[in-house]
């Protein structure tokens, strides 16, 4: 996000990612996200 780096206009296009220790959490993580993502240019 746009509080995360110092530089004016970082960040804006990317995403950051955490270490996840339970995979069940990651998979649905996943799943969530592509759901997401698929929505998002419609």
């Amino acid at each position: 996000g746009r509080c995360f780096y110092a530089t004016e206009g970082k960040g804006r296009n990317e995403i950051r990612i955490a270490c996840v220790l339970e995979e069940k959490k990651l998979a649905r993580a996943i799943r969530l996200l592509k759901i997401a993502l698929s929505k998002y240019g419609k």
